[in-house]
């Protein structure tokens, strides 16, 4: 198991006291990431249910390249049928 180095509610939240906004590029680069997860879960028909900040977590590599990933799947529900309001 990998350990984040933080979640992005706390860099959110350090970014906008050092007034260090984030770049188009950045923004987009964090959001594809999310997606390209949520796509994931979607196509094993799972629904997370609790995105927030602070279940965004983030990783860094060797060279501090920072990765975005989704975490805390405790209220996540595995969907049935085709129509997602199925129990």
């Amino acid at each position: 198991m990998e350990l984040a180095s933080s979640d992005w509610e706390k860099e959110i939240l350090e970014r906008k006291k050092t007034n260090k906004y984030y770049s188009e590029y950045e923004l987009m680069s964090i959001f594809f990431s999310l997606v390209k997860s949520l796509s994931i879960l979607q196509q094993k028909n799972i629904s997370h249910r609790d995105i927030k900040p602070q279940n965004i977590l983030i990783f860094k590599d060797k060279e501090g390249n920072k990765k975005y990933k989704l975490a805390d799947f405790g209220e996540a529900k595995e969907l049935f049928g085709d129509n997602p309001t199925d129990k």
